[in-house]
């Protein structure tokens, strides 16, 4: 999708035709490539973009979250500040398979006193049911993908 300019241009058109006048203050994209659909959804809202990265990425003071990962466990981080307690915030990625990535992040986003509005993705592999780590937040998917 990425080499196909207009499905990558339709993609962000379809985020920003959901999302404006939704009185979101920041969009929150994951490593890595929720970077390239939340950046220019970001730009398109005339709102903030925060990375949430892996540890030790972000330069500077962070604040972060630990996740279940199927082996182990892992954690996603933000810089102190970027997200502000009362904040709306939405977080993008391109994909949702077992939910723990956004899972994370609605709780990294929650304890710093900010309210996920939603979560968004390019693709969900809806037979994983990550959806249902999410707490009941709204799921807005632009391709669904079941089975093999």
């Amino acid at each position: 999708m990425l080499l196909d300019a207009k499905a990558f241009q339709y993609s962000i058109d379809d985020f920003v035709d959901r999302y404006k006048g939704k009185d979101i203050h920041a969009v929150a994209g994951f490593e890595a490539r929720g970077f390239i659909f939340g950046a220019p959804l970001a730009l398109a809202l005339k709102c903030a973009f925060v990375p949430l990265r892996k540890p030790g990425k972000l330069p500077g003071e962070t604040v972060g979250a630990s996740y279940q990962l199927e082996y182990g466990e892992d954690r996603i981080e933000m810089h102190t500040g970027a997200v502000k307690e009362g904040q709306n915030v939405l977080l993008i990625d391109d994909l949702i398979a077992t939910g723990g990535t956004l899972a994370a992040g609605v709780k990294l986003v929650e304890q710093v006193g900010a309210k996920v509005i939603e979560c968004a993705v390019v693709i969900e592999l809806k037979d994983l049911n990550g959806k249902a780590k999410l707490g009941g937040l709204p799921l807005y998917v632009q391709v669904q993908k079941e089975g093999d």
